[in-house]
């Protein structure tokens, strides 16, 4: 017989209070970095934002780097979440159209949150270490959804990468691993030429009233490049379904 579950006990009284602190202490250190920027957020700034002493604020963030990596954190969940929520919403979704709506849904995120997505792609916040391992789980958590959505399409045939040299000649279980491995080469490469373009305008490098026709154009070649099939016949189909 299959054990019990253990029941999930509610959040206390306690760790509600908590939570709602940590929200309203994070939400102002982010306003203070939207107003004066990684170095304008100091923690008795933020305290005096919430009304709390200095003092009371160690009590949920160690130091200030602690502080300023949480919000990098919270940068990363959010773009996560409005990705996992499209792909959500349109369950039904073929791979090809999966990863096409992704890059569109990445540019109105970072459009819209451009400090976050800063935080998201560009140098890491002065004092904070880019190793700390929340921020590295982060990062790990963000990826993985590029990174499946292409090893599903090469599983599925919807995308064709060039032939690794000596492939033939591996094991199945070899064969299997340098599928992934090149899936997680093809997501990473691609996502780069993605970011780079949406830097552009997200920075104030492009404008103008068709840059989203543009980009759509530019994500359907980047997906051309990457092996992806028959984008060329589909590719109204897909402008359609962003």
């Amino acid at each position: 017989m299959a054990p019990t579950p253990s029941p999930v006990m509610p959040p206390t009284r306690r760790q509600r209070g908590r939570d709602s602190a940590l929200r309203e202490i994070k939400a102002a250190a982010l306003d203070e970095l939207r107003q004066h920027g990684a170095r304008g957020v100091t923690m008795r700034g933020v305290a005096r934002a919430i009304d709390m002493t200095p003092s009371g604020l160690y009590r949920y963030f160690d130091d200030h780097q602690a502080l300023l990596a949480a919000l990098c954190v919270d940068a990363h969940e959010s773009l996560l979440a409005t990705l996992v929520g499209a792909q959500t919403t349109h369950a039904d979704d073929d791979t090809v159209t999966q990863w096409f709506r992704g890059s569109v849904v990445m540019r109105r995120w970072a459009l819209g949150h451009v400090d976050e997505y800063a935080m998201v792609v560009g140098p890491r916040l002065l004092g904070v270490d880019p190793g700390h391992p929340d921020l590295l789980t982060a990062v790990a958590r963000l990826m993985r959804v590029p990174v499946d959505t292409v090893a599903r399409a090469v599983e599925t045939g919807e995308l064709v990468p060039a032939p690794a040299p000596g492939m033939g000649l591996a094991s199945s279980a070899d064969r299997r691993r340098d599928v992934l491995e090149e899936a997680r080469a093809i997501a990473v490469g691609a996502v780069s030429a993605l970011v780079g373009a949406v830097s552009l305008e997200a920075f104030g490098h492009l404008s103008g009233a068709d840059r989203a026709d543009e980009y759509a154009t530019y994500s359907l070649q980047v997906m051309r490049g990457m092996g992806w099939v028959g984008t060329s016949e589909s590719d109204g189909l897909l402008r359609a379904a962003s």
